[in-house]
């Protein structure tokens, strides 16, 4: 576990990370209400957040007397560059500037008028630069390059806070690796580490896996059964490849992480949790919002805190200590002579860090010598007589079910694809066969090392 984190930030809650070219940076808010009208004039609240509630419940941040005022009457929240304040379902309704609002761009010094009370917004920023880490290595994590040693000091001051974190990177960069350090790294560690794969869970059972349901709720529905969210309790929910998950989920995955409890299905009562969100993908989330897949509301949420995870192909002074690392994890006591570090650095990696784990593997499994050789690597890169000999399934048993699928995967890939260009003069011609647009063939033989 990292070292707890020092003020003047006390625990960073509240906090995102922004970066531009000069690297990572903290931005802390303190959002400030004050009544100016009202039965409580003069009352003020201030919270280090990226959210305050209003209402009369003594659960808001800024709780009221006005008999005229809900008891969640409404939020302001951080989204982005921004701040926004939501009516959460008020009866009487939330008015700025003179305008009745649901869901509106909230200015600073603006006054928000709820029932007999006007509530004037006055938020604060701080800033703080992070320094890049001396670490080479972070719970699994390795490399010393400036992009890997940058990661590793926002992990350190990200991991021992409560903030939801997305973590973006291409396919086999390692983003569960990054989730399962900031587990690790947080006084969450004690406690489980729930994973679950949107982009495979199917669209009908997708609220039981993450709500729970009850006995009856459904055909098959023998027994009450927790959902990950309950289930995960004092840990981390794991949410990977988020921006698959089913359009019609997505405004009850948002109420839960707000309200921090669930309603299983097939029930009336809702049931706490108390899990730390780490979501990854693979895709432009912001492109996904602006087309409509994915809600805007929800993709602020996840992100208060944006990890970018570097690929492979840009850390290629991480190779040998890399590849040592692989290797030792695996049990092979033969290390890498100087030559097969350079195949493997001439090499791009499109598949990024699974890829290069599956080639040590195959060149471990095929070397003859006290050390790999070179030969043996651009045999492993090329899939050569590991291909050929593990074909079949039987080697994969040893592994977890979701590693072993998508190793069957790539190798279903490879072959078809190489069948495919020998029997094809063009990609165009080779993707009319196959079925496929140009482009997603173009893609496959991009990861696969294929001709374009």
């Amino acid at each position: 576990m990292l070292p707890p984190v020092s003020d003047p930030f006390d625990g960073l809650s509240g906090t995102q990370v922004r970066r531009d070219a000069e690297g990572a940076t903290l931005v802390v808010h303190r959002l400030g209400l004050e009544v100016l009208a009202g039965p409580d004039v003069g009352r003020r609240a201030e919270v280090k957040g990226t959210r305050v509630r209003v209402g009369t419940d003594r659960e808001c941040d800024l709780r009221l007397t006005d008999p005229e005022v809900s008891r969640f009457h409404f939020e302001v929240r951080s989204e982005g560059d921004h701040y926004e304040v939501v009516d959460l379902d008020s009866t009487n309704g939330t008015i700025v500037d003179g305008v009745r609002v649901l869901h509106a761009r909230l200015e600073p010094q603006a006054v928000i008028q709820v029932g007999g009370s006007r509530v004037v917004f006055e938020p604060k920023k701080r800033w703080e630069t992070l320094a890049a880490s001396s670490r080479s290595s972070l719970h699994g994590l390795v490399g010393s390059s400036a992009s890997m040693r940058q990661l590793f000091g926002v992990l350190e001051r990200v991991a021992p806070t409560e903030l939801s974190v997305l973590i973006h990177g291409e396919t086999g960069s390692g983003k569960e690796v990054v989730a399962r350090a900031i587990h690790l790294a947080s006084p969450r560690a004690a406690g489980p580490f729930l994973a679950v794969d949107c982009a495979t869970i199917a669209p009908n059972v997708a609220e039981s896996e993450l709500f729970g349901h009850v006995r009856g709720a459904f055909t098959g529905a023998e027994r009450d059964r927790r959902g990950v969210f309950e289930a995960a309790s004092g840990g981390v929910v794991f949410l990977d490849e988020v921006g698959e998950l089913p359009l019609a989920l997505q405004p009850k995955l948002l109420r839960a992480l707000e309200r921090r409890e669930v309603r299983p299905v097939g029930s009336n009562e809702v049931v706490g949790f108390d899990a730390r969100i780490v979501a990854a993908t693979h895709r432009d989330l912001a492109r996904r919002v602006e087309t409509g897949e994915l809600r805007e509301d929800l993709y602020f949420r996840l992100a208060e805190v944006t990890l970018e995870v570097p690929p492979l192909r840009a850390r290629p002074e991480d190779l040998p200590e890399l590849a040592a690392h692989l290797l030792a994890r695996e049990g092979e006591a033969r290390g890498l002579a100087p030559d097969a570090i350079a195949a493997l650095a001439e090499h791009d990696f499109p598949g990024n860090v699974r890829e290069l784990r599956n080639t040590l593997r195959r060149a471990a499994a095929f070397a003859a010598g006290p050390t790999i050789d070179r030969a043996t690597i651009v045999e492993a890169l090329r899939g050569g007589p590991a291909r050929a000999k593990t074909g079949g399934f039987s080697d994969l048993l040893a592994r977890p079910y979701r590693e072993a699928r998508e190793e069957a995967i790539a190798r279903f890939e490879r072959a078809y694809l190489d069948a495919l260009m020998r029997g094809s003069d063009t990609v165009v011609g080779a993707a009319e066969r196959a079925g496929i647009h140009r482009k997603s063939l173009e893609r496959l033989l991009r990861k696969h090392g294929g001709r374009e």
